[in-house]
């Protein structure tokens, strides 16, 4: 069981504790999502090229974001996906902590940086 913190406020960014869930079993079906609700994998088992650090992968509901006010980030086919700039912020302070996959292109998860993230509380 895991839990992530920002490292920069403290806040947690996730209501309930997420599992790890076996990479295995991951599909790569466009507009699908890659994980159920509560689960996590780690970025390195899934076949993705990201061009910033991304360590988690997690359902999008299973964490709480904001979208990065740079509306210049939010780009993909028919929605969210950029694999290059970090898209998403703590929902309290505006800290970078990841990434949102929601176009037709991918399946549709959050990436989470370890840049932005603690496992425990700072405080």
């Amino acid at each position: 069981m895991m839990d992530f913190y920002c490292n920069k406020c403290n806040t947690k960014i996730n209501e309930d504790p997420i599992e790890e869930f076996d990479s295995s079993q991951i599909k790569m079906k466009s507009e699908a999502q890659l994980l159920p609700v509560g689960k996590f994998v780690y970025a390195h088992d899934v076949q993705i090229n990201f061009g910033v650090e991304i360590k988690y992968l997690v359902h999008q509901h299973s964490v709480r974001f904001r979208y990065h006010e740079d509306s210049s980030r939010h780009h993909g086919c028919c929605g969210p996906s950029n694999f290059e700039q970090l898209t998403l912020i703590c929902p309290n302070c505006k800290n970078e902590i990841g990434l949102i996959s929601g176009d037709c292109l991918f399946p549709h998860f959050v990436g989470i940086s370890p840049k932005g993230i603690s496992l425990k509380p700072l405080w």
